[in-house]
């Protein structure tokens, strides 16, 4: 499986180093400023670069990672396709739900694999969390707290900060019966806010908020114990499991690099080609990204699209 990479950007070398970790080989670098070209080239000088108009005709390369800071990530995405490209794109959540919609229906009509790179739905510590989750019993309430340093970092709380916390309740449970989202706006964005996801017997609040004080955290309280996350969602560094009898704690996660985790998994489907599944999970995308469409529309948040 070879890997061509679309950016240089302060996430590139962790995508390299999270591919060889895989077996995985980086065949090919597009990068759109020359700077940036010479930094990469001091440290990954076996790996070539290339401009737009030669990067798709690479006979050799499988797989396109399409960082979310490129212009016109939608574009290239549709356009590796068409080219027979599958592809990794970077964190969907900043991209209208009819655009994405557009590239899975490319994918499959050319039957290509298209992933998102959501490292939280991989992490070994989610896959615990799933398995061991109904040894808490009937669940009563769910609180997480997601915090950033700086305000710069972030365009919307619900997208940037709550988006994880939907999908880890998609993952788990479906979809909610009702979504609620309180926003402190800024400009026409919510620069903080308090999301609410009701199910039948439990909810789920989900706060996202920039601040230098302020702890990242899970908690999943259930009727004979409860499950605790002491860092942010979408890093799952290590996960406590409290019981009425016993206590489980699993050590810090040891690879810090956490796209190592999401592309094994990649890899696995492509190797054993599970189109179905990989559909599957784009699909649950899709939902997530439905419900962030509809909370925009309801407390009129200018969605923030990112340069399609």
């Amino acid at each position: 499986m070879k890997l061509g990479i679309m950016k240089i950007d302060d996430n590139t070398l962790k995508i390299i180093d999270a591919a060889r970790k895989n077996h995985i080989e980086p065949c090919l670098v597009y990068d759109e400023e020359g700077e940036a070209k010479r930094k990469l080239l001091k440290r990954e000088k076996d790996i070539p670069i290339c401009d737009n108009e030669n990067f798709f005709f690479d006979q050799e390369m499988d797989f396109v990672y399409i960082s979310k800071t490129m212009n016109h990530p939608i574009s290239l995405a549709l356009k590796a396709l068409s080219y027979n490209k599958n592809v990794i794109m970077e964190e969907i959540t900043s991209f209208p739900l009819d655009k994405i919609e557009e590239l899975k229906t490319m994918a499959i009509k050319k039957h290509c694999f298209l992933f998102e790179n959501r490292t939280l739905l991989y992490l070994p510590y989610f896959k615990v969390l799933k398995k061991e989750i109904q040894k808490i019993g009937a669940l009563k309430m769910i609180q997480s707290n997601q915090s950033i340093v700086s305000d710069d970092q972030i365009e919307s709380a619900l997208v940037d900060l709550n988006s994880d916390t939907i999908y880890m309740a998609l993952e788990l449970f479906g979809q909610p019966e009702e979504t609620t989202y309180m926003p402190f706006m800024s400009n026409h964005l919510d620069r903080s806010g308090l999301l609410i996801l009701k199910y039948p017997h439990f909810m789920i609040s989900s706060v996202g908020v920039n601040s230098e004080l302020g702890r990242s955290f899970v908690s999943i309280q259930g009727e004979k114990g409860y499950m605790y996350v002491p860092s942010d969602l979408s890093k799952m560094l290590s996960l406590e499991i409290h019981l009425e009898t016993q206590n489980f704690g699993f050590a810090s996660q040891s690879e810090q690099n956490l796209n190592v985790f999401s592309f094994r998994d990649f890899k696995a489907m492509y190797e054993r080609n599970q189109q179905d599944e990989c559909y599957h999970i784009l699909e649950r995308s899709l939902e997530v990204l439905k419900i962030i469409e509809d909370v925009c529309q309801m407390c009129a948040i200018q969605f923030p699209v990112r340069d399609m």
